[in-house]
């Protein structure tokens, strides 16, 4: 074999190991793109059912009910409805808590860390950037959460916040 016919057996199989490491990565980034409506196919009874276009519930009546139910649960994050078949989710451990965001009547729970998209997430996380990347991607989330629980507009949604557009909210 003369080096010309390795470095072309060498780079067809890097190329196709590479490559079917990028289609995974790919298909389950658009698998993700559509994980909202999938969990809501999934488990219907954990999203709003009337889809008030009205003022939404503060906060503190989703705390105070998750207290009631789980005095033991502690919040360590927090979803905002992106639209009005959206439910308000309270991240407690290993659980979810779904919640109506026009009335704050709880919807019910589900595993955070568990099925078919946490799946999805860490096969995607851990294909783009390894165990360490994923680490560090989990950290700045979770670090950017903190300096938002403790900014005085965490309670602004609640007040005089209006939707605008899904992801956006006008004061």
């Amino acid at each position: 074999m003369n080096l010309r016919r390795v470095l072309l057996w060498l780079h067809r199989w890097v190329g196709v190991v590479a490559g079917l490491v990028i289609l995974v990565a790919a298909v389950t980034g658009a698998l993700l793109v559509v994980e909202r409506p999938v969990n809501r196919w999934l488990a219907p009874s954990l999203y709003p059912m009337n889809h008030h276009d009205g003022a939404r519930a503060p906060v503190e009546r989703a705390l105070t009910s998750l207290r009631e139910t789980s005095p033991d649960a502690r919040v360590d994050g927090i979803h905002l409805p992106r639209d009005r078949r959206d439910a308000l989710m309270l991240f407690a451990g290993p659980r979810v808590a779904h919640f109506d965001p026009s009335s704050g009547e709880m919807l019910g729970w589900r595993p955070r860390r568990t099925g078919f998209t946490q799946t999805l997430v860490k096969l995607h996380v851990s294909l783009l950037a390894g165990p360490v990347g994923g680490t560090v991607g989990e950290r700045g989330q979770s670090r950017v959460l903190t300096q938002f629980k403790k900014s005085e507009k965490f309670g602004v949604w609640q007040d005089n916040c209006e939707l605008n557009t899904p992801g956006r909210f006008t004061m």
